[in-house]
């Protein structure tokens, strides 16, 4: 018969994989989805495919979108500890494609809301594609990593 000590040790399992097994798990499936979004090339967020905006010129380019060279992909990375897991890029410019911005010169900024520089007709503007996200697939897969882990914390 279990007694209030086998449960405070059974409690004490679901504590430890929650801080050790869970944040890897979860960082890996948010990294998942992520390269998911370059595959399909639009966001996932809400469950359904949000298409990423055409480029100019679209016709002239046999490349998929955000995968030119292949280094914003690549520059994804995960990191995690036992109380978060997260997701993001190290691309320099990988900001300015999330979440939109400007080009100058060939050189990815960011225009402060306080700036009050004219643009030069060399400047672009960057249409937002986000590709870092959590969606619906992640939090229905965090779900099942936390179900597991803690059945196999409580039955062994």
């Amino acid at each position: 018969m279990a007694d209030i000590g086998d449960m405070i040790r059974m409690l004490e399992r679901v504590k430890k994989a929650r801080n050790s097994s869970v944040p890897p798990k979860i960082a890996t499936l948010m990294l998942q989805e992520t390269r998911e979004n370059f595959r399909k090339e639009g966001y996932t967020q809400d469950g359904g495919i949000k298409k990423w905006p055409q480029r100019s010129h679209e016709y002239m380019l046999n490349y998929p979108i955000l995968d030119y060279t292949g280094r914003l992909k690549r520059s994804l990375t995960r990191d995690f500890s036992p109380q978060f897991a997260r997701i993001g890029a190290n691309a320099y410019y990988a900001q300015v494609q999330q979440e939109g911005g400007r080009a100058h010169n060939g050189f990815w900024s960011r225009r402060p809301p306080y700036s009050t520089e004219p643009f030069s007709s060399r400047i672009g503007k960057i249409i937002p594609r986000p590709f870092l996200g959590v969606g619906k697939k992640t939090y229905a897969g965090v779900r099942k990593i936390f179900t597991e882990e803690v059945r196999k914390a409580i039955y062994g």
